[in-house]
């Protein structure tokens, strides 16, 4: 097989603008010209490839395939346009040899070993980011009297960019025994390399900094699948067909190449080579404090004015690496919990003389979420009190607080909402992902109305949900996302349906 593609995408934007229209005829020309305004941009951006896929099995046993694609991308410069990126697998079914079956293991349905090997491309980064663009706005004054209209270059630019590459390689196993019961093992490496970002700077270059090709990225693991199809054909539950399955994911991330420490403040973040990626950094909450007396006899917190019922954040390093009595940026740490220790899933099915159920469960294990903001956070964008922080808000009367003091607005302000473990949250939870129960009529009863088929059917997702994340909020959206970490405070979804199924 061969193929070849092209995508193409340009947006064109034109806005106009005014404001008390004498008339209710909306067109631009009845509003009030006084206050008017119009703004217009364009964007466009392109990619081609090429591809090719070949297949080979010779005498069913042993399975090759090849892989290849070319790719072209407009947001990489003339110099760098084009990758190449090639794959292949490799697959031995060894009870198709001989001298398997000569062994006569009844027993064992089908043994395949296989590998495979492989490269992905990733242009994804911002566009034009190869010119040198310069942004309108910046005026200025040649005698300090008239202000004239100029223009100037606000961030750094790279044309040496090339596409970042993933290398993925695996190796696994397919069991099927005892006419039923399968098993699949993966172990798989996972290298990406000229990872596209901007590289580190500091206010003193003046500039935005340019996007580079800098860092590298293993992620390393192992997945194990379990399945068993069953049918009993006699006795009181003749004719129920049943199948039960798990799911086990583990991995592990490591920053291997990255230059510099670079620290993400606004997202709580750090990378940092030997850690995975983007890792939590921030401070150790060790609770609220009770009265005056602990605000005093405890580290001073930044330049903050910290009152009873605040966050209390431990000093755990000064410049010289010991405590130093002041609790400032050189009190953050690694926090635990950036990545799951592992991830599972269990499906289960029945039928017999006409009913149906079905079952599947997912849950994630060892892994954390900072959560803030609306509904956790009083009066943030109108987030009414809930009576969990009621109950357990910090007052004169009740000092052993798990929520600091009620303030106005933002909880006081900067010193309540830093990136903590206070607000890094057991994101961990096992839930009933869908439940379908089903019905279907006989067919010998449907058939005098010329119905095919007639089935009655209830199905719910997210139905159950053990968790410890907060009441309210959903553990299985992604709070850690690239927009921040302290991100809306979702409900979970719970989806509960009635129908029928007809066929003609």
């Amino acid at each position: 097989m061969a193929g070849y593609n092209l995508e193409y995408y340009k947006m064109d934007n034109l806005e106009g603008y005014r404001q008390n229209y004498d008339f209710p005829l909306h067109e631009l020309n009845t509003g009030i010209s006084s206050v008017q305004t119009n703004k217009g941009k364009s964007e466009e951006w392109g990619i081609m490839s090429a591809f090719f896929r070949a297949n080979y099995a010779f005498k069913q046993r042993y399975l090759l395939e090849v892989n290849a694609r070319y790719d072209g991308s407009s947001r990489i410069s003339s110099e760098s346009r084009w990758g190449i990126f090639p794959s292949f697998s490799l697959g031995w079914r060894m009870t198709e040899e001989e001298w398997m079956k000569d062994l006569n293991w009844e027993w064992l349905n089908s043994l395949k070993l296989r590998g495979s090997w492989g490269i992905l491309g990733n242009q994804n980064v911002d566009l034009y980011s190869y010119y040198a663009l310069v942004t309108t706005g910046k005026d200025y004054s040649f005698d300090n009297t008239n202000l004239g209209a100029g223009v100037a270059q606000t961030a750094l630019t790279n044309r040496d960019l090339k596409w970042e590459s993933t290398a993925i390689g695996d190796f696994g196993i397919d069991i099927t025994a005892f006419n039923g019961f399968n098993i699949t093992f993966d172990w798989y490496k996972k290298r990406t390399y000229d990872i596209l970002r901007e590289a580190q700077s500091n206010s003193l270059l003046g500039l935005k900094a340019p996007f580079v090709n800098a860092g590298e990225m293993v992620n390393k693991g192992i997945e194990i699948s379990l399945a068993y199809n069953g049918y009993i054909r006699e006795g009181i539950f003749k004719g129920l067909s049943y199948n039960a399955g798990v799911f086990f994911d583990r991995t592990r991330n490591e920053l291997t190449k990255y230059g510099a420490d670079y620290v993400d403040s606004s997202k709580g973040l750090i990378y940092k080579e030997g850690l995975p990626y983007g890792s939590f950094y921030g401070y150790e909450a060790i609770g609220i404090f009770r009265d005056e007396a602990d605000v005093t006899n405890s580290p001073k917190q930044f330049n903050d004015k910290t009152l009873p019922g605040d966050i209390k954040y431990a000093d755990i390093s000064g410049p010289n690496g010991v405590p130093d009595g002041i609790v400032d940026e050189n009190d953050r740490k690694v926090l635990d919990g950036r990545f799951p220790d592992f991830e599972y899933s269990v499906n289960l099915g029945a039928s017999w003389k006409g009913f149906d159920l079905s079952l599947m469960g997912q849950g994630v294990q060892g892994v954390k979420h900072y959560a803030s903001g609306w509904g956790l956070r009083p009066f943030y964008q109108g987030t009414p009190i809930s009576q969990d922080y009621i109950d357990n808000m910090w007052t004169e009367d009740h000092r052993d607080a798990k929520y600091p003091r009620l303030y106005f607005a933002d909880l006081g302000g900067a010193k309540n909402q830093r990136e903590s473990t206070y607000w890094l949250y057991n994101a961990s939870y096992f839930r009933l992902k869908n439940l379908t129960f089903g019905y279907t009529l006989p067919k010998a009863l449907t058939s005098k109305a010329k119905i095919e088929r007639l089935r009655f059917y209830f199905s719910g997702d997210n139905l159950l949900t053990i968790t410890k994340f907060p009441q309210g909020g959903d553990p299985e959206r992604n709070y850690n996302s690239t927009k921040g970490t302290r991100l809306v405070y979702y409900p979970q979804n719970r989806i509960i349906s009635f129908g029928v199924n007809l066929e003609f």
